[in-house]
């Protein structure tokens, strides 16, 4: 299912999602047929360059995965996915990711490499030691769960003027990633502090939930926010993409986008479904490629 919404007196508080009626292109990878989404939206590669990382958040559910990193085996597989999907037109963003992304010792030469396509490159990170990069992504993505994070990821704070820094530094957009959780962020005053805190430093605040499914009782935490910017704020877009909503709003000025998405929905549709479609598609470290962040299912492409 796919739907967008721009108008608020079309907003839907408590969605249903589905991934039935589900429009689907046929794409060759590697000399397979597979299906994608008939949607730029996803049509978007994770680049999982690395699984080291120097955070210990506890709800990361990639943090007792350990790869090894495999280099050559990485680009060259990146170098075929990516020539195939653009010659098919299938590929819209280019998201980098980890582990921490920035710990990986040949992100540079991956940089390099993207700066040659015409995509829409992010990069996901804890901000807690980038470097100086050449050909950077258009957009950098720091998780930062509160003021102080120190107690949820085991390293110091980001501060307003570590956020400064990498902006002016890298020239690039910074979009702040929080996952909402209970004694954090968990009501609008504290995440309105936190949005007025950081504001000069950031281009846009990205809040999302841990949730299993999307009924209204699982989302306590994200539901007031929601409709506090139903209120006072304008809205851009809420879409509806097979298992997930994602909404885009302005308050006084400020970007913010919210997600969240019925897993068990999901779970349960992937059980029946064809193994052929296309969610996501994943490079492992090791230069395996996947359909799925279990580098066991759905695999494209192996080493």
């Amino acid at each position: 299912m796919f739907k967008k919404i721009i108008n608020k007196q079309d907003y839907i508080i408590n969605p249903t999602l589905s991934t039935s009626d589900i429009k689907d292109i046929k794409v060759n990878l590697f000399g397979k047929e597979y299906f994608m989404h008939q949607d730029e939206w996803m049509h978007n590669v994770h680049l999982k360059i690395t699984d080291v990382c120097n955070a210990k958040c506890w709800f990361c559910v990639e943090k007792d995965s350990n790869i090894k990193e495999n280099k050559a085996v990485f680009l060259s597989n990146m170098i075929s996915l990516l020539d195939q999907m653009l010659a098919q037109n299938v590929l819209s963003t280019v998201t980098i990711t980890g582990g921490e992304p920035t710990l990986c010792p040949y992100l540079q030469d991956i940089l390099d490499i993207l700066s040659h396509y015409d995509i829409f490159l992010t990069m996901n990170t804890n901000g807690r030691c980038i470097p100086d990069l050449k050909n950077p992504p258009q957009w950098i993505n720091i998780s930062k769960h509160n003021f102080n994070d120190s107690h949820i990821t085991g390293l110091p704070n980001v501060t307003l003027d570590d956020l400064s820094e990498i902006k002016s530094k890298l020239k690039t957009n910074i979009r702040l990633q929080s996952v909402l959780q209970a004694g954090e962020l968990d009501s609008v005053d504290k995440i309105l502090l936190f949005i007025d805190c950081y504001k000069d430093a950031v281009d846009d605040f990205s809040f999302r939930q841990l949730i299993s499914n999307l009924n209204i009782t699982n989302q306590p935490l994200l539901v007031p926010f929601r409709e506090y910017l139903l209120k006072y704020g304008s809205l851009v877009e809420q879409v509806f993409q097979d298992y997930y909503v994602y909404e885009v709003w302005y308050l006084q000025g400020i970007k913010i986008t919210l997600s969240f998405s019925d897993m068990v929905m999901l779970t349960s549709s992937e059980k029946t479904e064809d193994i052929r479609i296309l969610r996501e598609i994943i490079i492992h470290p090791d230069g395996l490629i996947s359909g799925d962040w279990s580098r066991t299912t759905k695999i494209i492409k192996g080493v």
